[in-house]
């Protein structure tokens, strides 16, 4: 480390912006300092933040400065980059260096970095180019994907709902025979049942019902039936008869919780 202070100081610099020329060693600094395990105040760690905020918005140069760092932060550091976004989302200039980055990262076509570009388009619809939308999509079924890189997929894909453009219902469709490839694929049982999430947002509840029926029945995982029983109570899932009769169903299957059981039978009772 370069020895640089973390101070208490709540006055004068808790909003003085580093200069341009310093601030990715401060940016080291910290993260030498968070790594290694050295403790920091949460004052230390507010003042930093409010300095860093200020440094962006304080000159062009500096902002890129700030920039070029964060874009280098690899992969097997994201938690780093989790808390550099964390700070810097908290201002307009911040938030659109996020997408700038993630813009970055889908023309470099780095697939490591896939997971936070994933995260910071579902964070900020509409910002997403087609082409990295279409690239999710296609990249679900793939036995490459990884699940914290799934469930980033699948959050991004799930913007499509607010999307109110001239082709949004093609890409509805296009995802929903996406992820339903995914629902009743061989994957992880919690991606799953997250695409069926997806799924029935996207869809109408009565066209949700008719998928959840086909989606338990060819597997009633716990959290397939949790998300289906959610997605009732959410509005999202109209409890109809065929729906209502798969639950019970699959809530006597030897491994159901009794909370399963109870769930489904409040919700049976509101809508009798």
């Amino acid at each position: 480390m370069s020895g640089f202070e973390f101070s208490d100081s709540t006055d004068a610099e808790s909003d003085k912006p580093f200069g341009a020329s310093e601030v990715q060693h401060r940016l080291q600094d910290f993260f030498d300092r968070w790594d290694s395990g050295h403790a920091m105040s949460r004052a230390q760690r507010d003042i930093f933040m409010s300095r860093l905020l200020s440094t962006i918005d304080s000159s062009p140069e500096a902002r890129k400065a700030v920039a070029d760092y964060y874009a280098k932060i690899p992969a097997k550091d994201a938690a780093n980059r989790e808390i550099i976004q964390n700070m810097i989302v908290r201002s307009e200039s911040g938030r659109k260096m996020m997408v700038d980055e993630a813009n970055r990262i889908w023309a470099s076509k780095d697939a490591s970095l896939y997971t936070p570009m994933y995260k910071t388009y579902s964070n900020f619809p509409g910002t997403a180019p087609r082409e990295a939308l279409s690239q999710a999509m296609s990249a679900l079924n793939s036995q490459a994907t990884d699940v914290p890189t799934s469930v980033a997929a699948l959050n991004f894909i799930g913007t499509i709902e607010e999307d109110t453009s001239k082709d949004a219902r093609n890409l509805r469709s296009t995802a929903i025979s996406q992820m339903n490839s995914v629902v009743t694929g061989n994957g992880n049982d919690a991606v799953k049942a997250l695409a069926a999430q997806k799924v029935y947002r996207l869809s109408s509840p009565d066209a949700a019902a008719d998928a959840s029926v086909n989606y338990l029945r060819s597997g009633a995982t716990e959290p397939l039936v949790r998300q289906t029983l959610n997605s009732i109570a959410s509005g999202d899932v109209e409890l109809t008869a065929p729906l209502r009769s798969t639950l019970t169903s699959a809530v006597s299957r030897p491994s159901a919780s009794p909370e399963e059981r109870d769930i489904l039978q409040s919700l049976v009772q509101g809508h009798g």
